[in-house]
């Protein structure tokens, strides 16, 4: 699979207009599912700086490199740690559950605290981005990374963004949680290289089926109503 500027930029054009009608249509419906409604439109945003990423090293100028790349690893290494499990603390109903929820908020929160502001505030010693294999490589020289593999990195981050969906009670938000699940695994088994780039890619794409949820959740609100109503 070949990822380019253009595949960034198509994701973001068809995304963010999508995210904006997310948006809506969660407002009118239930006002907690705002926060997962918006993935799309972040999603969307995302791969637009990863666009960014794509141009800048085409042109290979270093300083416009890292602005883009930062924009882009905001979300990846900080926003989705804690955006993802609000989301969900957001819809859950289960108060022994929303209390677990809330302390991986906190944990997402502090970790991706943790883990950008190495790189924000040492861009060129702890980022290189290179390209590898027509997919980018965020490489990243992080603190914790000399005390504990990777890979353990890699699983602590992956749990606490899909625990929270895969542990809700609502049924659409888990069914959402298990396609990120296998998107993750696909994602290491093919395109491990490129891991943060290519996985970002394909949660982007897959965000669009909570808008099917919200779509679905409406319809069987009206078909209660109806009944109420009669």
């Amino acid at each position: 699979m070949c990822f380019s500027a253009t595949a960034s930029f198509t994701a973001a054009a068809i995304l963010v207009p999508l995210g904006g009608y997310a948006i809506a249509k969660a407002n009118t419906i239930d006002k907690s599912y705002l926060p997962l409604a918006s993935f799309p439109l972040f999603f969307g945003i995302q791969q637009a700086l990863e666009g960014t990423v794509w141009l800048n090293l085409a042109q290979g100028e270093q300083s416009a490199i890292y602005s883009a790349a930062l924009g882009f690893m905001f979300f990846s290494h900080f926003f989705w740690l804690a955006w993802v499990p609000y989301s969900s603390w957001s819809i859950e109903q289960n108060p022994r559950r929303k209390k677990i929820f809330s302390y991986i908020v906190k944990l997402g929160l502090a970790l991706g605290l943790y883990l950008y502001l190495q790189l924000l505030l040492d861009t060129e010693n702890r980022l290189n981005v290179v390209i590898v294999e027509h997919s980018i490589f965020y490489e990243t020289k992080l603190f914790l990374h000399e005390y504990v593999h990777k890979i353990f990195v890699l699983l602590i981050y992956a749990t606490l963004i899909i625990f929270p969906l895969v542990a809700n009670s609502n049924r659409e938000v888990r069914n959402f949680g298990i396609t990120i699940l296998a998107s993750i695994i696909f994602t290491g088994i093919y395109f491990s290289y490129a891991y943060i780039s290519v996985w970002c890619f394909f949660a982007a794409y897959l965000s669009l089926h909570i808008i099917w949820g919200l779509r679905k959740i409406e319809s069987q609100r009206d078909v209660e109503m109806s009944g109420i109503s009669e």
